[in-house]
């Protein structure tokens, strides 16, 4: 039953593909501006991270409450990175769809895609737990930010294929549980209140973090990534 479900979605899969793949090349400007948006890294995740530091600043009677939830956002958005990326490692590996000769798909721009699985796309998962945080503050926001998510950072990985679209329903739904698994950890208010207190005690490491994390959204931690993928080399090399 569960191959034939799985048939199912890979069918499904490519049939959407496909479809929208004959639009590639009709209309120049529109292929253009997909494939800026690839690489628009502050384009992508900037908006997000603005509202969040918006939210912070923005004075309120319940400023204290919104900031805790801020803070329980942006360490949902971090687990839910790690996480994405660790289910692409580790579960079987997936084709990135352009990169399928079976599936005679037509590429737009040169892929510069990761090496590692084509599900769950990472992406997805950030951008729809971020949204689902987003929206246990203000349901406006976090609808805005669920658009944006699918509008802006998903459906041009779709055009291009970089990902299948069952790659990306997929990095959503788990980004969206991580979010309210998050919602519902039963120490995350004694962890926020935690890191609140650092904001008031030491206001310079709080905010230089908090930076430096935010920066990392909009480019998916890809800074981190390489640092650490040259010091595992180095060290490889050291130890050899």
């Amino acid at each position: 039953m569960l191959q034939g479900i799985g048939r199912e979605i890979v069918t499904l899969d490519d049939r959407v593909l496909l479809w929208l793949n004959q639009f590639l090349h009709r209309w120049p400007p529109l292929d253009e501006f997909a494939a800026w948006l690839l690489n628009a890294y502050l384009f992508k995740f900037g908006p997000i991270v603005l509202v969040i530091c918006a939210l912070w600043f923005a004075r309120s009677a319940q400023q204290a409450r919104r900031r805790q939830q801020l803070l329980e956002c942006v360490l949902t958005g971090v687990a839910a990175l790690f996480v994405g990326r660790a289910l692409a490692l580790a579960l079987p590996y997936r084709l990135r769809p352009v990169a399928r000769p079976d599936l005679d798909f037509i590429p737009g721009v040169e892929v510069g895609a990761r090496t590692w699985s084509s599900f769950p796309s990472d992406h997805a998962v950030l951008a729809f737990a971020l949204a689902v945080s987003l929206f246990r503050i203000s349901p406006r926001i976090g609808l805005w930010a669920a658009f944006h998510a699918t509008v802006f950072i998903c459906l041009p990985r779709l055009y291009f294929g970089y990902h299948h679209p069952s790659d990306l329903l997929g990095g959503a739904l788990i980004g969206i549980a991580l979010a309210l698994a998050a919602s519902r950890w039963p120490t995350r208010h004694t962890v926020t209140a935690k890191l609140a207190q650092t904001e008031s005690v030491r206001p310079g490491l709080f905010y230089t973090t908090g930076f430096v994390v935010l920066f990392e959204f909009t480019e998916m931690f890809d800074s981190v990534r390489v640092l650490a993928r040259a010091f595992y080399r180095s060290l490889h090399q050291f130890i050899a």
